[in-house]
């Protein structure tokens, strides 16, 4: 909520996090790895509209918004 690091580990896929920010904090990045799977993201505003996607199917994905 305060823009700090946050880090999940083990996850099984699909997986998606939801995080609700506090007033004037925003989020610049997102930044997924896997050891087997193969890997897109996006970012949504609070209306679920997408402001960042990377979908290249990767081990590593970033998405900047």
């Amino acid at each position: 909520g305060q823009g700090a690091l946050q880090t999940d580990v083990n996850v099984s896929l699909p997986w998606a996090k939801t995080i609700t920010l506090n007033p004037g904090v925003s989020l610049s990045s997102v930044t997924a790895t896997s050891v087997t799977g193969q890997l897109n993201c996006s970012i949504s505003d609070g209306s679920g509209a997408a402001v960042a996607a990377q979908n290249n199917n990767t081990l590593i994905t970033t998405c900047t918004k």
